[in-house]
């Protein structure tokens, strides 16, 4: 998975921001359950997409 730059992060927001119903459940804390598809839409994942999507490390020496 990516990290967005800047004007992934604007238009991500641009697309939230148009629809009051997605600010007021974030401004209330709750995670809208449809803002997945509203930013897939815009052609931006919010969950990773597969396992290689993940980078994990540990330094445990088990």
């Amino acid at each position: 998975m990516k990290n967005w730059d800047n004007d992934q992060w604007n238009n991500v927001f641009k697309d939230i921001s148009s629809q009051a119903l997605y600010s007021a459940q974030l401004l209330a804390g709750e995670m809208p359950s449809d803002i997945n598809d509203l930013i897939q839409s815009a052609g931006f994942s919010l969950l990773p997409e597969s396992g290689n999507d993940l980078k994990t490390s540990c330094s445990c020496p088990d």
